[in-house]
């Protein structure tokens, strides 16, 4: 009996250790398919709710009051103001940076953007490299240095979020050229901006999505779906202004500067 006894004990605690392996065997399955499932959905732009149902409301209510300023300012303020928010965003995920190889951070473009809606005076964020990725995305939505709050003194409380969706889009672009892998794009503030400032749906969801595939393709792509909002904006009155270093040139022509190139603007018309 004896014997029995020691040999049932020693089945059931084999019974137990099995169980014991199972479960933590599934439980670590689970636990790689859900962080798989995670990254699939934060590279796709996945959220919670939709931001354009979320915020349709309150862009309809911006809209009206933004409307007046918008008209006196000009139709091209909106491509401006979306432009200086890519350059903004672009620098001061860069400045500080240890990646950083840019000799002047403070690049002629931010300043004749900002220089184009009446301000002056802008300077990217400054960045220590060992903040999270969440502090670098909130530094845009408390608006440290008060830069959104000139822009929108400066044009519409619309405009305000058009050049946050920008400073978001801007900062990712930095983070793609500069990482070894992919990162996924900060998809709350996007969305909420892109519907808040009355962009088409598809440019800025296009802007909530980043490629798995390589570094090289989910920067090309990402710059393509900027350019393409960019355009969109663009496409009532393109920017026409000649920078002060621009080379020479005869009227007509086009000549391409180095944000064009950057983040895949369109080469500007010069007068």
């Amino acid at each position: 009996m004896r014997v029995q006894d020691r040999t049932a004990k020693s089945r059931a605690l084999g019974r137990v250790l099995l169980a014991s392996v199972a479960l933590a065997l599934m439980y670590s399955a689970i636990d790689r398919i859900w962080l798989w499932g995670a990254g699939k959905l934060l590279y796709s732009g996945w959220t919670w709710d939709d931001p354009a149902r979320t915020y349709a409301g309150q862009a309809l209510a911006l809209a009206e009051r933004s409307r007046a300023r918008e008209r006196a300012l000009g139709a091209q303020s909106p491509q401006i103001a979306f432009r200086l928010g890519v350059e903004y965003g672009y620098l001061s995920e860069r400045v500080g940076s240890a990646e950083s190889s840019w000799p002047d951070p403070s690049l002629p473009e931010l300043h004749r953007y900002a220089t184009m809606l009446g301000l002056d005076s802008i300077k990217p964020l400054p960045l220590a490299p060992e903040r999270s990725f969440l502090a670098r995305t909130a530094r845009f939505e408390d608006d440290i240095g008060g830069v959104a709050a000139k822009v929108e003194e400066a044009t519409s409380p619309r405009l305000r979020h058009l050049f946050l969706l920008g400073a978001h889009a801007g900062s990712e672009l930095a983070r793609l050229a500069t990482s070894r892998d992919p990162i996924p794009a900060p998809v709350d503030p996007i969305g909420m901006h892109g519907a808040l400032a009355g962009v088409p749906k598809p440019l800025w969801r296009a802007l909530m999505r980043v490629s798995e595939r390589s570094k090289a393709v989910a920067l090309a792509e990402y710059r393509a779906a900027v350019a393409a909002l960019d355009e969109y904006l663009g496409a009532a009155a393109p920017i026409a202004a000649v920078r002060a270093s621009a080379p020479t040139s005869t009227p007509g022509t086009r000549t391409e500067c180095s944000a064009d190139k950057r983040f895949g603007f369109d080469a500007l018309q010069t007068l």
